[in-house]
């Protein structure tokens, strides 16, 4: 009963009625985003709950678009995201080159397999398998397979909206 004592019933209910109507804001929200966006040459992405992000595979890589609030925003991910899968091929080479430049000196130094020479730029870049492609408010990632390279991780690279390298990352 101490706890009775130490918050009053008013204050309960007040904290009660605040729990409501952030409940009622959430559902509201749920209620107006769309199940799916569609994007003509690629086709519906599916909402996922759980990633928050629109979703879809399209020749075998997987595509999304996280859940941007701001519609201008939305419509210039879409249009990257088109601009992506109808030149998928120059746009992966783009990310691998720059994972190369980044990556392979730290692969050939620290990451040798037992008895393998030093990879050039061509087999590294050979090596990576493109598997999805994130659009965010403010970037895009490309997300390779790295067939061992650094035994099993993935590699991560970013960029803005117009394309400029911001960074790539080993990820388990």
């Amino acid at each position: 009963m101490g706890f009775i004592n130490e918050i009053t019933i008013d204050e309960l209910e007040k904290k009660f009625f605040e729990c409501q109507n952030i409940s009622n804001d959430i559902i509201e929200k749920e209620k107006k985003r769309k199940s799916y966006i569609n994007i003509i040459g690629i086709g519906k992405l599916i909402y996922n709950v759980d990633k928050e992000q629109f979703e879809i595979q399209h020749n075998n890589i997987d595509l999304s678009i996280d859940d941007i609030s701001s519609s201008s925003k939305m419509k210039q991910a879409k249009k990257i995201l088109k601009q992506i899968a109808k030149s998928m091929e120059s746009y992966s080479d783009m990310a691998k080159k720059y994972a190369a430049k980044e990556l392979l000196t730290v692969k050939n130094e620290n990451w040798p397999e037992e008895n393998e020479n030093e990879l050039s730029e061509y087999e590294f870049i050979e090596r990576l398998n493109l598997i999805s492609v994130n659009i965010q408010e403010d970037g895009i990632v490309f997300v390779f397979d790295d067939n061992d390279l650094f035994w099993g991780h993935y590699i991560e690279c970013e960029f803005d909206v117009d394309f400029n390298a911001v960074s790539v990352l080993l990820v388990d």
